[in-house]
């Protein structure tokens, strides 16, 4: 059996084996980032260039899968919210799922609780008893946060806040705040989702909180986390509330610390601009379309009933073949949305 799981900042392969009742066992792992929430975060789109590289990223991952004798049409792929916020959505899926044979879906915001319920179940130490009790297992995304809290094994409470990570760097932006100012913009934020939870569980309830996502791995990691991991369940390390502020405080710290090198080194080099002449357009042999690209356009060209010739006309080139990667994801883009209009 294989997963792939589509995020904001990475797309994730995991191949594993039934083993009974025994559980799981995880035979692979891969990873690759992405820039899918940069994208969506500045445009509300998803570019053609990060496309056709999850495109690229599918096809190393296929490589995989037929080492281990998985069919494409066999593998469990979903897309969470990053490609769900995206204004091209669909367009995405469609390019992802034709040009891997992988059928992909997105999820609803209400199934990511239901999965975080079923998690629970496979953590290893079950001694600790997160079954029992009060529990609030939050992640933190790029542009989402999505909080679930179950009460004695049963789902009480589930909700999605618009908070991630490059969420709050988009906001540092627009506000011009700098990285001094990060801790305060995240503590307020953190707030409003406390007092939310707190008024949907009730104030007086004692809770354990589980956090899962990428910054919450990275914490980790920094601090003590040196448990080897299991190849059938889940890893829970714990963190103090204490190492986690402090933490904090030195990764802004750093993050302050890196600005103002930045600017006291980029003083110096300052100089008036020199003019230069413009040297012409080359397009390196990297830069062009492949040959699975370009077939696929002119399949996609000759079903919707295209003329390429009038496109390479408009774009000044002569021949299919002089189209970069761009240019050619450009105009399977284009029509597919002409396909759908009509």
């Amino acid at each position: 059996m294989a997963v792939i799981d589509i995020g904001s900042t990475f797309i994730r392969l995991t191949i594993a084996e039934k083993r009974g009742e025994r559980g799981v066992r995880v035979l692979e792992r891969a990873v690759q980032s992405v820039a899918i929430g940069r994208d969506v975060v500045k445009e509300r789109r998803i570019s053609n260039a990060t496309i056709e590289q999850c495109v690229s990223i599918l096809q190393s991952f296929a490589v995989l899968l037929k080492e281990y004798g998985i069919r494409p049409e066999a593998v469990q792929a979903v897309a969470n919210a990053a490609v769900r916020q995206a204004d091209n959505r669909d367009a995405f899926i469609d390019r992802l799922s034709i040009a891997s044979r992988i059928p992909f879906r997105m999820i609803d915001p209400g199934q990511i609780g239901y999965y975080y319920h079923l998690a629970l179940r496979v953590i290893r130490n079950k001694q600790s008893g997160w079954e029992k009790g009060n529990v609030a297992v939050t992640e933190i995304g790029g542009l989402t946060c999505s909080l679930l809290f179950r009460k004695e094994g049963e789902i009480r409470f589930a909700q999605t806040y618009g908070i991630g990570s490059l969420r709050l760097l988009q906001q540092m932006e627009q506000a011009g705040l700098g990285p001094s100012q990060l801790e305060e913009l995240a503590e307020g934020r953190t707030r409003e989702v406390a007092i939310h939870l707190r008024q949907n569980i009730g104030a007086d309830e004692p809770l354990r909180l589980l956090f899962m996502g990428r910054e919450m791995r990275y914490a980790a990691a920094r601090l003590h986390a040196k448990e080897k991991a299991s190849s059938t369940a889940a890893i829970v390390t714990r963190l103090s509330v204490s190492a986690l502020e402090r933490l904090v405080g030195q990764v802004v710290r750093e993050s302050v610390e890196a600005e103002i090198r930045g600017k006291q080194e980029a003083r110096p080099q300052q100089r008036a601009p020199q003019r230069q002449q413009p040297a012409p357009a080359r397009r390196t042999q990297g830069d062009g379309a492949s040959p699975r690209q370009l077939q696929y356009l002119q399949d996609l060209a000759n079903s919707a009933g295209v003329d390429l010739n009038n496109e390479l006309r408009r774009l000044n080139l002569g021949r299919l073949d002089d189209l970069t990667r761009q240019q050619c994801s450009g105009l399977i883009d284009d029509i597919r949305g002409s396909a759908r209009a009509a």
